[in-house]
């Protein structure tokens, strides 16, 4: 977000207005003569270069640029589960890179979904790219109810695998996070993120190892790029 300048009380104030991650909205006022020393320059082009992780920007499927990254968990955040998959992303300025993209550790191969960003802009120049990112827990199947013919003039249902091996964020929902972000069923029992582009749809199966789980919501619009999804425990047959 671009920086405004204020004046008040023969003080001249440079002010950088960025989104708080979860909800409202924060401002850090940084005197202009000041900002080299602010957070976001120790998080520069440089110090990400020689300190970062090596990986890899995918996009629906295609890798559009490799790049360094620091992923550092969130220590403001107090529920060990939510930590454990919950990153702070700062990356280069010039990067190429939108909510809903996959980070690819490359040393390691682990995938993180970046979910929402806000830039630091020192005299109309972005200086810093600082965002909120899920690290993938596992891997799952995803299975669509689909009309099958039966060769006897009728159709049948029948569930079909239609996208294999997708990495997402899981994360069983207890009490807390059910009261802190309403919106969940009531009998949703776990929430997970995927990036739009695989085009999960309310009702569809998943397969988490040996376990089905049925899609109860897709919410497509708090991250956009990233569907943002409520999940029970599935019995169907």
């Amino acid at each position: 977000m671009p920086q405004k300048e204020f004046i008040g009380r023969g003080v001249r104030l440079t002010v950088q207005a960025a989104d708080r991650f979860y909800r409202g909205v924060s401002m850090c006022v940084v005197p202009k003569e000041s900002i080299q020393y602010s957070s976001q320059r120790r998080r520069g082009d440089e110090a990400i270069d020689r300190l970062g992780t090596k990986v890899q920007i995918v996009r629906a499927g295609i890798t559009v640029a490799f790049s360094s990254a620091l992923l550092a968990p969130i220590n403001r955040l107090t529920t060990p589960q939510t930590i454990a998959i919950v990153r702070e992303i700062w990356i280069k300025a010039g990067d190429d890179i939108q909510t809903g993209d996959y980070l690819v550790d490359i040393k390691r191969s682990d995938h993180f979904i970046y979910l929402a960003e806000r830039e630091y802009v020192n005299e109309d120049e972005i200086v810093g790219k600082g965002g909120i990112g899920v690290k993938c827990n596992q891997t799952i199947g995803i299975f669509r109810n689909v009309e099958k013919p039966t060769g006897a003039g009728s159709v049948k249902t029948q569930f079909e695998a239609v996208q294999r091996d997708v990495p997402v964020g899981l994360e069983f929902i207890r009490g807390g996070l059910r009261e802190q972000e309403p919106g969940f069923y009531r009998t949703s029992t776990h929430r997970m993120f995927i990036p739009a582009y695989h085009d999960l749809r309310e009702m569809d199966r998943i397969k988490v190892g040996e376990d089905y789980l049925r899609i109860d919501s897709v919410d497509k619009v708090t991250f956009p790029g990233v569907a943002h999804c409520a999940v029970t425990r599935d019995n169907r047959r």
